[in-house]
């Protein structure tokens, strides 16, 4: 799995990584927002949106981290 996660992120340009990131970490924000500020009325549902923004954030986060232009500004 290891492998085919480090093709993936072979096959993707600079460009890609930086921009995916990018919106990666901001679809993140956006997930853990609506938890904490909207109005979900199950606890369960609360659970996924947070888990599922959270794993956006990081993932956003490899890719900007991988990139080669890491000292760009986002």
């Amino acid at each position: 799995m290891y492998d085919s996660l480090l093709a993936v992120n072979r096959r993707l340009s600079e460009r890609q990584k930086v921009l995916g990131g990018a919106v990666g970490i901001l679809a993140g924000t956006v997930l853990i927002g609506f938890m904490t500020f909207g109005n979900v009325p199950s606890i369960a549902m609360q659970v996924v949106l947070g888990v599922v923004g959270v794993l956006f954030a990081v993932v956003g986060t490899l890719l900007l981290g991988t990139s080669e232009q890491r000292e760009q500004t986002v």
